[in-house]
């Protein structure tokens, strides 16, 4: 097996064509990668080629695909600077990104006024008519602005039980993605989900997360308790059922 090592160069490579090469160099294939990192391969591909801003996930989380990615094709040392290199690279797209969706400016309301002096009345109705608007504006902005709504019903946060999953379940508003611990979770037309979550023996940390389209989010977090059903019996303890 050949062995790749990212080398420091005066200009650092971008981090994604870092591990592509790192991947070929190992000869492993996607599909491996994908069962070994326990990351969808359509996001991996999308790290690889440049473009992790397309993963429907938290930054949090694409740092830990990231992560899982460097240390299985053997760049866990490097992997602190591929994820200062992956902020960098966020950082700008988002400057760029900004810069190219930019609007020109619309008329000023004293120009709009001035073209409309011939008639006085025809300018009291141009008035309302932009009074109406900018209100109807301000209330979809306060909208498009506010963090989403999210509530967990389901489990309750320091629940101790023996099960080996558990459904999560909540509601939240409608077209708002929604992840748990990372995962893109399907939600109902009307805002409400659930889905099973495996639970480790010991504290689990389930993390909760609705991303409006605005980027805006509201992040819930429960911690479960999984005890050992035989370890409970041992002691004489009746097993805990949410």
């Amino acid at each position: 097996m050949t062995a790749f090592s990212c080398k420091k160069l005066s200009t650092p490579p971008r981090f994604c064509l870092c591990l592509k090469q790192a991947r070929r160099a190992r000869g492993i294939s996607m599909a491996e990668l994908e069962r070994r990192t326990h990351v969808k391969a359509e996001y991996l591909r999308a790290i690889e080629e440049c473009r992790p801003h397309d993963i429907p996930a938290a930054q949090v989380y694409i740092k830990q695909y990231i992560r899982a990615y460097a240390e299985v094709v053997g760049l866990e040392s490097a992997a602190h600077e591929l994820l200062k290199r992956f902020d960098i690279e966020e950082t700008w797209h988002t400057i760029t990104t900004s810069a190219l969706d930019q609007k020109h400016p619309t008329p000023s309301l004293a120009r709009a006024a001035f073209l409309n002096l011939p008639r006085l009345a025809r300018g009291l109705v141009v008035v309302i008519a932009l009074s109406i608007f900018a209100a109807g504006i301000g209330t979809q902005w306060f909208t498009f602005v506010k963090s989403p709504t999210l509530a967990v019903m389901n489990p309750p946060d320091g629940l101790i039980t023996t099960l080996s999953s558990i459904t999560v379940e909540g509601y939240t508003e409608k077209e708002v993605a929604v992840h748990i611990n990372g995962t893109p979770i399907q939600n109902n037309e009307d805002g409400t989900f659930q889905a099973p979550i495996p639970l480790e023996k010991g504290a689990n940390t389930i993390a909760v997360q609705a991303t409006k389209k605005s980027g805006k989010q509201t992040t819930l977090i429960r911690t479960i308790i999984r005890e050992d059903a035989r370890d409970r019996l041992s002691l004489g303890i009746e097993p805990r059922v949410p």
